[in-house]
């Protein structure tokens, strides 16, 4: 904190009284119903759900202070010290600490990248009896810029556990010709897992790189088989669910919480007549290309 003047020096005041006090005077547009776990009272920035509180601090002093911002209209303030210079050469000490949260309100959103404080008063500070002078603390948005998290996974591939992927590749096995016409072939179960997913809700959609002629199927691909197809399904919340390979339907995963170490996207493929160079495209996430290897008898 810069105070005003030169050497102006927190010195004693004539009825002994070396008290701390930090009050909560901010506007009242810019407090929020939230607080921490402290208790300090959390104020409004310009993203909902992010809110933050101030402290003030003195680590260095001869005693050393650190009070948060209390209630609306409610003064946090030190004992009267037995020391009546102890504020004497601490002009230079005093800062102010931003501490940031956020609260349930909060989720990510497309486009919302960046956020600042809302402008407005803050927080007051004094020294002894309240008739000595204030200093009050006021914030625009050129005090605090900060990042906002995008919806999106930090990554996203094949789940490696299971036994029928290998790298990026789906191994869909062996048939015989007339497996294939008769639609006997075996369905295969995949999952693609997402680290770290930022969203509380999740498009998957399929966008093939050929596409068979009734946009259902993923269709031929250079130096493929000709006459047959793979259709993909999403087994998600115990029902089956084809994704169409033009990317003309969507399957949506919702989750309670927009923060999620590790998520799983369950689907499974097959082949029928009529392959496969695949492109999952999930919503919000990066496009993963998924090549299949289909066996000619």
């Amino acid at each position: 904190i810069v105070l005003r003047g030169d050497g102006i020096a927190c010195k004693a005041i004539p009825n002994g009284d070396e008290s701390i006090h930090f009050l909560n005077t901010a506007d009242a547009n810019l407090i929020s119903t939230y607080t921490s776990a402290r208790g300090s009272t959390l104020l409004k920035t310009t993203v909902p759900g992010i809110a933050y509180t101030v402290e003030l601090i003195c680590d260095t002093c001869p005693e050393v202070v650190d009070l948060r911002i209390p209630p609306a209209g409610d003064d946090n303030f030190t004992p009267n010290s037995d020391i009546w210079w102890v504020w004497g050469e601490t002009d230079e000490k005093w800062k102010l600490r931003f501490r940031f949260f956020y609260t349930p309100e909060f989720k990510p959103k497309n486009g919302v990248t960046s956020g600042t404080l809302l402008p407005g008063k803050i927080a007051s500070w004094y020294i002894g009896i309240n008739t000595q002078p204030w200093i009050n603390f006021y914030v625009d948005a050129d005090t605090f810029k900060f990042t906002v998290v995008q919806p999106t996974c930090s990554t996203i591939a094949l789940d490696s556990t299971s036994q029928n992927i290998s790298g990026n590749k789906i191994n869909l096995g062996d048939y015989y010709v007339s497996q294939v016409k008769q639609e006997i072939t075996q369905v295969v179960p995949f999952t693609i897992r997402g680290d770290y997913c930022y969203a509380s809700k999740i498009t998957v959609k399929l966008k093939a790189t050929t596409e068979a002629p009734n946009k259902k199927l993923i269709g031929k691909s250079s130096g493929s088989a000709t006459g047959v197809g793979v259709k993909v399904y999403s087994t998600a919340n115990n029902s089956e669910v084809q994704l169409n390979a033009d990317n003309s339907n969507e399957i949506i995963f919702n989750y309670a919480n927009w923060s999620n170490n590790l998520l799983y996207f369950r689907l499974r493929r097959n082949w029928l007549k009529m392959e496969v160079m695949a492109q999952l495209a999930l919503g919000i996430l990066p496009v993963m290309r998924h090549s299949l290897f289909p066996m000619n008898k």
